[in-house]
């Protein structure tokens, strides 16, 4: 499935997701390392911006490109905002496998789990605000209290991949 995001983010119908529940959602991440911001849910998929990488690991914000650390680090919190926004506003997909309670308890234990997770860089992604990306759910299995899904993202037009079997335990 290929999801194009083209720098728009004008979704015709969809649920905005506060700036404060996106806070919430990704609270396990330290607040300078918070990336996605304006995040519109449309059925199982997440359009939304994300702030420039910020990276911890060099002495200076040399980086004028989005690397694959970064694209990592970003599609993991797509992932946890997508999921998140699912449960917040009660799809029936996520609904009866796992409430927003166990949700956070899962966040803060780092229970989202991908079994495998493949990016192609197509393009050279600026690492300078906006950031178009776009995360959706694909094909779902409950299964023994867990959603199984598989996720297809793209980063600015020019990072593309999926994620398998990202999985959600629930206690439902």
């Amino acid at each position: 499935m290929v999801i194009s995001c083209a720098g728009d983010l004008q979704v015709s119908h969809g649920i905005s997701l506060s700036d404060s529940m996106v806070r919430t959602i990704l609270d396990l991440y330290q607040p300078e390392y918070r990336f996605v911001s304006k995040a519109v849910l449309a059925d199982l998929s997440l359009r939304c911006e994300v702030l420039p990488a910020r990276y911890p690991y060099t002495q200076t914000q040399v980086f004028e490109y989005v690397t694959a650390p970064a694209a990592t680090l970003i599609v993991c919190q797509l992932a946890y905002v997508l999921v998140g926004g699912l449960i917040a506003t009660e799809n029936p997909v996520v609904r009866p496998c796992i409430s927003w309670d166990q949700f956070v308890q899962l966040r803060d234990a780092a229970l989202l789990r991908f079994t495998r997770y493949e990016a192609r860089f197509h393009a050279e992604v600026p690492n300078r605000v906006p950031i178009p990306c776009m995360i959706a759910m694909g094909k779902t299995k409950h299964l023994n209290s867990c959603l199984h899904c598989v996720m297809s993202f793209e980063i600015g037009n020019g990072i593309f991949g999926e994620v398998r079997s990202a999985v959600v335990r629930g206690t439902k």
